[in-house]
């Protein structure tokens, strides 16, 4: 999936894009996708997956074959 230019546009209106790790994105490799603007951005990360951060580390390991950091 191509999501550079979608990452442009983001980049211009404030809002912040991530794995669900809370991670920043790269476009060399598959990943998860968080974004939203900055305060939905935080409280999905805090409030919603936080809670699941052990399970979303095995998931990426798994899905994505490479480790978290």
């Amino acid at each position: 999936m191509d999501f550079a230019g979608g990452l442009v546009i983001l980049n211009e209106v404030d809002g912040l894009a991530s794995n669900l790790l809370g991670e920043p994105l790269t476009i060399s490799g598959p990943n998860s996708i968080l974004v939203g603007n900055r305060g939905v951005h935080r409280e999905i990360l805090g409030v919603y997956l936080e809670p699941h951060r052990d399970a979303l580390i095995q998931l990426h390991e798994q899905r994505f074959k490479r480790k978290s950091k």
